[in-house]
């Protein structure tokens, strides 16, 4: 009879334990009420929404931690614990980034429009696509006194392609004629692929040493576009 009783006790205690531990387990994995944090990335001399830069939060409480910019210039994040943060926006290229204080609130949508002022701003759009051939037309104003001195397009079939990253594509680098630095152009891109989607950016640097000591470009909002 001892036997038996020592034996229900210890079962006794290994269930109590299993729902203790169950509890424990369950109360801590409650999600907690985040805020959503919605923005546009923009370049303020030209307008137009920029999906190259860095968009980061301080102190970085976000959970999932990822604010990337998609192809329209946007971010979003759903998941940002309650409290103040500084958001911060960049571009390597020009050393130049606006920032915004902002207050998230549990179960709230907060909605920021961050701008920056560019060196170079660069804009593109399609305008013809004939068999493997697409043409692209591009406008480059430097700003703030700033004179673009080369020009880059990049193609590639992995999105977002730079002067220095274009998977199963390519670029080309090349110097406008004298006087033609600030101003609207036509390129074609040919001897592309049938039936293929491309990634397409144009960028252009200023040779400033100061201003841009490592020559890095600014660029377009990439262009999405498949071939017939």
């Amino acid at each position: 009879m001892v036997i038996k009783g020592m034996k229900n006790n210890i079962i006794y205690f290994l269930i109590v334990s299993i729902g203790l531990t169950i509890s424990s387990c369950y109360k801590y994995t409650i999600e907690p009420d985040y805020g959503t944090l919605s923005g546009e990335f923009v370049d303020k001399f030209s307008g137009t929404n920029l999906d190259v830069g860095n968009i980061t939060l301080s102190p970085s409480l976000s959970v999932n931690g990822n604010m990337n910019l998609d192809t329209a210039g946007h971010f979003y994040n759903s998941k940002i614990l309650p409290g103040a943060y500084t958001l911060y926006g960049s571009i390597k290229a020009a050393f130049t980034s606006d920032s915004a204080l902002i207050d998230m609130k549990p179960g709230i949508k907060t909605e920021v429009k961050l701008e920056i002022e560019p060196w170079i701003s660069v804009k593109q759009k399609v305008v013809d696509v004939v068999d493997t051939t697409i043409t692209i037309n591009y406008s480059i104003k430097g700003n703030r006194n700033m004179i673009p001195a080369r020009h880059v397009i990049a193609w590639s079939t992995s999105p977002k392609p730079t002067v220095s990253v274009y998977p199963g594509g390519n670029r080309n680098f090349y110097t406008p004629n004298t006087g033609s630095e600030n101003g609207t152009f036509n390129y074609k891109i040919t001897g592309l692929k049938r039936n293929t989607t491309y990634f397409i950016v144009t960028g252009a640097r200023t040779n400033d040493p100061v201003k841009n000591p490592s020559n890095d470009y600014n660029y377009a909002r990439q262009i999405i576009i498949k071939t017939p």
